[in-house]
């Protein structure tokens, strides 16, 4: 029975993020939902979603934050160059981990997974601070 409150309540939860992020954010593509988003390569669009992880590559110069699912399931990759990643006052990773955010940037596709990068700290906010955990 503790499963099925548990259940119950993370979907009201996410009923409830979900109608309180369109109507505050009215355009925001809401993920998971990365066939919309496909749609929109080489566009500037808006993404509302959670990251699941991320990762910061010293070798490729590159963070990697995923969005909408844990790597490699994820809908969204938000890439953040080592010469912008200054830009931000925390570790990337650590400080978004858990967090629903919005991005803003054009999308476009690499090796069949759609990524935004983001170059400044106006292209990425915090909606929702933490991930409520039962």
């Amino acid at each position: 029975m503790n499963s099925l409150k548990c259940c119950l309540l993370w979907v009201g939860l996410f009923i409830t993020v979900s109608a309180s992020a369109q109507s505050k954010y009215p355009g925001y593509v809401m993920l998971p939902a990365p066939d919309s988003l496909v749609k929109t390569v080489g566009s500037k669009v808006n993404v509302f979603g959670m990251v699941f992880n991320g990762n910061h590559l010293p070798q490729q110069k590159k963070t990697f934050l995923y969005i909408g699912a844990e790597f490699p399931n994820h809908g969204l990759t938000v890439v953040i160059k080592d010469k912008d990643r200054g830009k931000f006052k925390q570790p990337l990773e650590t400080y978004y981990y858990e967090k629903l955010v919005t991005i803003s940037g054009i999308i476009e596709s690499k090796q069949g997974k759609l990524q935004i990068q983001v170059k400044d700290t106006s292209q990425i906010s915090v909606v929702i601070p933490t991930r409520v955990n039962y």
